[in-house]
Formats: C-alpha cells, sequence, structure tokens
C-alpha cells in the first residue's frame, strides 16, 4: 500500500509540475501574440511566417538566390544543397510525421480557452510540438554555418526571428519553438558524428594559400573537424 501511495503522489507532482508549465507557457504565448505586438510587426512576422508559401518566393526570389549562389561559390554550392536538402528532409519528417503524431499536442488556435482570443489567427490542425519552423531553420542555418561560418550571425537571426514568428501568428507555444530549435542543433551534431565527418567529399572546401592549406576559421562550437 505504501509502495502505491507513494507512485501516486509521484504523479500527481508530475501532473502538477506540468500544469504549472503550460500555465507558463501559454502565459508567455500571451505576452508576444497580444502584448508584445505592433502593426509593423504584424505585417512583418505573417510574411516571415507564410514566405515559403509565397508564389513570387518560390518561384523569382528563391531561384534568383541560387543562381547567385551558383555563380559566386561554384561547383562548392551543389554539395552545401545536396547536404542542405537532405538534413532538412529529414528534420521536418521528423518532426511532422513522428513526433507531432506521437505527441500530439493541441496548438493554442486549437486550444478552446485560446482560441477566441488570437489575434493573428492561423488554422493549422497538425500537432503543436515541435515547431517544424524551428527545427527545419535552425537545422538550415546549423548547416550553412559549417560551411561559411562568416555569416552564421544572419542564419541565426534568421532562424530565430521564424521561430519567434509562429508564436507571434498564434500557431505555437514558446516552448514548441524553443524545443524545435535545439532539437535542430542536435540532430545536426548527432548526424555530423555519426555520418558527414566520414563523407569527406562532402567538407567544406579546404582552402589554399602559399604556406600551405587550411581550413576557413569557425566558432569553437562550430568546428566540426
Amino acid at each position: 500500500m505504501e509502495v502505491v501511495a507513494e507512485t501516486s503522489t509521484i504523479w500527481q507532482s508530475l501532473q502538477t509540475f506540468w500544469q504549472s508549465l503550460q500555465t507558463l507557457d501559454e502565459q508567455l504565448f500571451l505576452l508576444v501574440n497580444r502584448t508584445w505586438v505592433h502593426p509593423w510587426a504584424d505585417q512583418f512576422f505573417v510574411f516571415l511566417t507564410n514566405m515559403h508559401k509565397m508564389a513570387w518566393v518560390k518561384w523569382g526570389l528563391l531561384p534568383l538566390v541560387l543562381a547567385l549562389w551558383f555563380y559566386f561559390q561554384g561547383r562548392n554550392t551543389y554539395k552545401v544543397i545536396l547536404v542542405l536538402a537532405l538534413t532538412v528532409a529529414m528534420t521536418d519528417t521528423l518532426g511532422y510525421r513522428v513526433f507531432k503524431e506521437h505527441i500530439d499536442r493541441p496548438r493554442p488556435n486549437n486550444t478552446a480557452h485560446l482560441d477566441g482570443v488570437l489575434r493573428l489567427p492561423h488554422s493549422p490542425q497538425s500537432g503543436s510540438f515541435p515547431s517544424n519552423h524551428a527545427l527545419n531553420t535552425f537545422t538550415g542555418a546549423m548547416i550553412l554555418s559549417w560551411y561559411y561560418p562568416g555569416l552564421w550571425p544572419v542564419y541565426f537571426s534568421i532562424a530565430a526571428l521564424t521561430a519567434y514568428s509562429r508564436v507571434y501568428v498564434g500557431v505555437h507555444y514558446p516552448s514548441d519553438v524553443v524545443a524545435g530549435a535545439l532539437m535542430g542543433l542536435l540532430i545536426v551534431v548527432l548526424l555530423h558524428r555519426i555520418l558527414l565527418r566520414h563523407l569527406t567529399w562532402i567538407h567544406p572546401e579546404i582552402r589554399r594559400s602559399r604556406k600551405g592549406t587550411y581550413v576557413v576559421d569557425r566558432p569553437r562550437w562550430l568546428d566540426f573537424r
């Protein structure tokens, strides 16, 4: 009987702890979605969160960026795009087909006591945890930083703003985007440890100088050599 009582107490404590986290998550969500707002931010974050769906981005801006990338970076671009596409495809599938379906956390827009107070209501019906936008953009930022470390603040700034936009427009809780970001970073590190570092043909180009060869310097936390 004592074991049963102790187990019941632990379970109740876990439920109380989880409810406290959920309450805090909702409070932070409402701060971002309803309090820390501005008309220009409404336009900016709606644009950022929906950019991948816009025809002029998919068929105009993206091809232009790729063309300029190929022009200035040459054959190195092929391996970067290959690794980027395969890695993001993997994380997107994991997030959408594995984590979301099994965890099945309702989104804010599908939560009864929140749905009526959202400022910029969207209506996705899939699970909330984790945010695939955060998962994919932080994965992409990590891969791009491996190849082009000099611009890593730009990549991660874009990823962070994209993740924030998901809370701002009312389709994710803060914990969803934080978890998605951390998952993306962890997956890239593990993938590199297990596979990528052994495939030397996809590694960042070795630059040559009169004194020999060297690899572009990168921050210690991005040094996967």
